[in-house]
């Protein structure tokens, strides 16, 4: 076959890598003191418009103390392409669980590093879409990002 003849499909085969690799976790980066990974929702999965329940781990391995991890935000869509910001996580003495009438609170953390979230869903943005997660480490600036692709129900 010629390499005319396999342009095109050269071209799409990198054009479908470059897609792949936006919606696949960023769990380790070569390098990275920040362990960071996001328990629930799997990719695929659907979440409903409103209250949902997000847990996780982050810890940078480079703290002497603590989790090393000033910050987890959590957006819908990415947040440098006008995603919203729609939580932010938190290392408090309670981890989230979902009950019939929403999410509440309650409990301690099962293992160390653990985050959980209380996340708002607007209505209007029902459909296919990607949760963003970023968490932002104190002790070396350093930010991992994990992007989640999943179905927002009413």
């Amino acid at each position: 076959m010629s390499a005319i003849r396999l342009m095109p499909l050269t071209a799409l085969l990198g054009a479908v890598m470059v897609l792949a690799i936006g919606t696949a976790p960023a769990l380790a980066q070569e390098g990275s003191t920040i362990d960071f990974d996001v328990a629930n929702p799997s990719p695929g999965d659907t979440i409903h418009v409103g209250g949902n329940v997000i847990q996780g781990v982050a810890f940078d391995n480079a703290a002497e103390s603590g989790t090393g991890i000033e910050a987890i935000d959590i957006f819908l869509g990415n947040r440098d392409q006008g995603g919203i910001i729609i939580g932010h996580g938190t290392y408090d003495l309670t981890t989230v669980s979902e009950t019939d009438s929403g999410a509440m609170l309650v409990g301690m953390p099962d293992e160390p590093g653990m985050w959980n979230a209380l996340v708002t869903v607007p209505s209007n943005k029902t459909g296919s879409n990607t949760l963003w997660f970023y968490a932002h480490s104190a002790i070396s600036g350093e930010e991992l990002a994990i992007s989640i692709p999943v179905t927002v129900a009413p």
